[in-house]
């Protein structure tokens, strides 16, 4: 299922880095590194995972924002 994410994901070819959201969320889910591990790449910008958050985390290894307590 991961490699075929993967895939599609790249075929699509995003301006947005929402692979590191799919590993965040795989991540949060208990997939093994191995599975998250097709997701770590390319992170050079940090992202939201959405709109208006006010009370925020950040992920360093996904360079992501998050809701409080997610």
């Amino acid at each position: 299922m991961r490699p075929k994410l993967s895939y599609y994901l790249t075929q699509l070819d995003f301006i947005y880095p929402y692979h590191q959201v799919i590993g965040f969320y795989l991540e949060k889910a208990g997939y093994s590194e191995t599975e998250i591990a097709l997701f770590k790449k390319d992170m050079k910008y940090n992202f939201y995972l959405t709109y208006d958050i006010r009370n925020k985390e950040f992920s360093e290894e996904w360079r992501l924002f998050y809701p409080k307590g997610l």
